[in-house]
């Protein structure tokens, strides 16, 4: 895949062909708040097959299907989740998706009553979340195929999987990965040495608002690692913030749905 950027649509998206990987971060504060009636309306709420209450977004017939990570968030859906699960909900009656959404356990090291899908993203905790992950799949879409979206900190984690190519040991029923808010890389200036190639570790889009100034690059730090290590990674830019935007990730999906 070539370098580079292009205007996409009407969205005013920037698109850039990229490789990518995730470094040190922040991410906006989590404020509770009820659930808004229309995702209450448009959600289901299973067993998952671990025994925990899972919700699910969109019909059981739909034709494609999405497990969706939150960021950092409150322990209860906080006020932006709702905000996300709003997006979400339109998604799936408009294009036919259905969501799966856990929710993280772990606590956050750096606010409390916080929970995140993990951290450092070391091997425990990208297994434990890949477990949480593959159990609300299989409890609304069981045997399905399906991709991944993170928010934030659940974009960082997606970004983990893919530059450590793990993705397909852990989840080999994930076609594909969109991390929103997650573009955002400081670490150490460079990705860790092995593995040396990225090339067939996995799909990765990464949308970013420009602004979002939380997590936000506008170097495209990043973008421009994953692309050096051959990594099949994408960027898109919107005109937003450090939230899932509705234009822009009904484009993502519509992207990563294209077979090549």
């Amino acid at each position: 895949m070539s370098g580079g950027r292009r205007a996409l649509s009407t969205a005013s998206l920037v698109l850039v062909a990229a490789c990518s990987r995730e470094g040190s971060h922040t991410e906006k504060p989590a404020v509770v708040t009820s659930a808004a009636a229309s995702v209450a309306e448009s959600a289901t709420t299973v067993a998952a097959p671990a025994g925990a209450k899972l919700d699910c977004i969109g019909e059981p017939t739909a034709e494609r299907f999405v497990v969706y990570l939150h960021g950092m968030d409150s322990e209860a859906p906080s006020e932006q989740e709702q905000h996300n699960r709003e997006v979400l909900a339109k998604l799936a009656k408009a294009q036919g998706v259905r969501f799966a959404l856990p929710r993280a356990s772990m606590a956050c090291p750096t606010r409390a009553g916080s929970v995140c899908w993990g951290w450092k993203f070391d091997e425990a905790e990208a297994s434990a979340a890949a477990t949480q992950i593959d159990a609300a799949a299989t409890g609304c879409f069981p045997g399905k195929p399906y991709g991944v979206l993170g928010f934030s900190n659940g974009g960082y984690l997606l970004n983990k999987l893919l530059r450590s190519c793990r993705l397909e040991a852990m989840l080999p029923k994930a076609e594909w990965l969109i991390g929103v808010g997650s573009a955002r890389f400081e670490g150490e200036g460079e990705l860790e040495a092995e593995p040396k190639s990225l090339a067939g570790c996995g799909r990765l889009l990464l949308l970013s608002g420009r602004e979002d100034s939380y997590n936000f690059d506008p170097k495209h730090h990043l973008y421009e690692l994953l692309v050096a290590k051959g990594a099949d990674v994408e960027h898109f830019e919107f005109p937003g913030g450090h939230i899932l935007e509705e234009t822009s990730l009904k484009q993502a999906l519509e992207r990563v749905s294209k077979a090549r």
